[in-house]
């Protein structure tokens, strides 16, 4: 018999009448993971410590209605950013020799995929407890869908090869050439509570990609040697704060988060070649979670950065691997 357990609860309507569905995938008693298909969004997930205290490890909000009150969800927790999750400056994306313009959403800039990107959204869910125990979410964006060019086709599954590991897979195809980078927006406190200034934190990167006073990529590549965002030994985090995207080094391991007092750990593993790092510095309460976004490199159309572009009638598979334990 399957050691997991699937529920589903009807949490509520949207303004258009839609409805919203929490599943809930749990393992005997030790793990639980709740999902929601608005968003196709990550709400929560509840893991022991050294001690066997269980906690939600992912910055969650008070009330299911929340999450859809674009008011009290200003940061998109959880959710799945598409089409396009890095900024778009000006909202001027150049294909195939073609200006579109995107719609704007944040200055004058198209960021995590438009007012009504793939995070404002109710996707068709699909899941298992037996065989495989796993949430599968579908979406279809049409043409012109906040600017974008073509008809595209997203899938988004998370499963769990094993108690302790929690995998994201995103599948996209599109009949136009379009851009296309989803990725997970949690905020994670491995503490369960207070802020994470008291996390440690490992990436694998050498670089970070050169950034305007806006936060908008300038083109350059910058070494993290001698400057307080070198996390490629593991460091406290403190005061530090970081809004940065890191190129990421292929290898086992392009990330990890750690809290010491509780023992709590999360390692990272992607095919993605950039990590985005937020503390969070812009939540209702500050850094009450860090943001750790496995995703594409931004969008800088002077230099190819061609992660992202999807060819028209192709299709692409991207995945993350989080695994989740304790130091005793």
């Amino acid at each position: 018999m399957s050691a997991w357990h699937m529920d589903a609860e009807l949490v509520g309507r949207t303004h258009d009448g839609e409805m919203i569905t929490h599943y809930t995938l749990s393992h005997n008693g030790l793990v639980r993971a709740t999902f929601s298909n608005f968003g196709a969004s990550l709400v929560s997930l509840v893991t022991p410590d050294r001690h066997g205290e269980r906690s939600n490890i992912a910055l969650t909000l008070a009330s299911a209605k929340d999450y859809w009150d674009p008011a009290r969800n200003t940061h998109a927790l959880g959710a799945t950013l598409g089409r396009f999750s890095r900024c778009v400056p000006h909202g001027r994306l150049q294909l195939d020799g073609c200006l579109y313009s995107l719609s704007i959403n944040e200055a004058c800039h198209h960021f995590h995929g438009g007012p009504t990107g793939f995070s404002r959204r109710v996707w068709r869910a699909t899941g298992s407890s037996v065989s495989e125990p796993a949430i599968h979410f579908f979406l279809e964006s049409p043409d012109s869908d906040q600017g974008y060019p073509g008809n595209l086709q997203a899938k988004v599954t998370y499963a769990f090869p094993s108690w302790d590991t929690l995998s994201i897979t995103y599948d996209v195809s599109c009949d136009r050439t379009t851009l296309a980078g989803l990725c997970n927006h949690t905020y994670w406190n491995l503490a369960g509570t207070d802020d994470v200034n008291g996390h440690l934190l490992e990436v694998a990167a050498d670089f970070i990609v050169g950034a305007d006073a806006d936060h908008l990529p300038d083109g350059s590549f910058v070494s993290v040697a001698g400057s307080t965002l070198d996390f490629r030994q593991e460091t406290h985090i403190g005061a530090t704060r970081i809004d940065h995207c890191f190129c990421v080094q292929s290898g086992h391991r392009q990330a990890r988060l750690r809290h010491p007092p509780t023992g709590r750990y999360l390692d990272i593993v992607t095919d993605q070649p950039a990590l985005a790092v937020h503390t969070g510095d812009s939540l209702p309460l500050p850094r009450q979670g860090i943001a750790l976004q496995t995703t594409a490199l931004p969008y800088y159309p002077k230099i190819p950065f061609n992660d992202a572009i999807l060819p028209a009638g192709t299709s692409r598979r991207h995945s993350t691997v989080y695994k989740f334990g304790c130091f005793v």
